[in-house]
């Protein structure tokens, strides 16, 4: 029976009544063709963006990839650090000549006016004991030397 390769377009002697290529190479280019399609159109669909960014991942360096660049791992690890720990810097009274006897707020509690401050629970045991502050600026303040 004779048939046409569906790849090449070559007239060929079918040994069977399915067989649709001339030769075995014919077959595999025609597969390699058939699966490079297949790829590409699941890759169209399933653009995956950069979880930091939002641009396209393009070169996709392993499959569960979720960053286009080192810049942006290194930007959401460090920001996933930074959301996990509260801030430990030194709080401002703790560094002021005032601090031990000049100051309303080491003496008695009280805030100081003028202050800018963050006002902050006080946590003790998972259990919230009273407010804190956090203090920004005092018109008060002298440093220790």
């Amino acid at each position: 029976m004779l048939k046409i390769c569906k790849n090449c377009g070559a007239e060929f002697e079918a040994e069977h009544n399915r067989q649709m290529y001339c030769c075995n190479d014919c077959l595999r280019i025609s597969r390699n063709r058939a699966e490079l399609r297949r790829r590409r159109k699941t890759n169209i669909q399933n653009i995956k963006l950069c979880a930091w960014c939002g641009k396209p991942l393009e070169n996709i360096r392993y499959k569960h990839q979720k960053y286009c660049s080192d810049k942006c791992i290194k930007a959401a690890s460090k920001e996933r650090r930074q959301s996990r720990r509260p801030l430990k810097r030194k709080h401002l009274c703790w560094t002021c000549q005032n601090y031990v006897n000049g100051c309303s707020w080491s003496k008695n509690g009280v805030p100081v006016p003028g202050w800018t401050a963050t006002q902050t629970p006080r946590i003790y045991r998972g259990k919230e004991i009273g407010i804190n502050y956090r203090v920004h600026k005092c018109p008060r303040y002298l440093p220790d030397n």
